[in-house]
């Protein structure tokens, strides 16, 4: 299995995709407040590229949760 594929990052790229969505704000608002490219968000959004634990981090923060909050929203 890919690490791409594992059920971690799937559920992850939900959680994501998720918040976007309740919280109104586009995949380009999201890459302006971390300072990125677009293409960035939604490769990691479409499967096709992993995120380090400080993008994490950073992705959590834009999105007003915390490493608590996807912990809880893993299980």
């Amino acid at each position: 299995m890919r690490k791409l594929e594992r059920p971690e990052y799937v559920k992850i790229r939900l959680i994501i995709s998720s918040r976007l969505s309740e919280s109104g704000m586009s995949q380009r608002e999201l890459s302006g407040k971390l300072g990125m490219p677009s293409s960035y968000i939604n490769k990691i959004l479409a499967g096709q590229r992993t995120i380090e634990i400080t993008e994490l981090v950073d992705i959590l923060i834009a999105l007003n949760l915390t490493l608590t909050d996807l912990d809880q929203l893993l299980r």
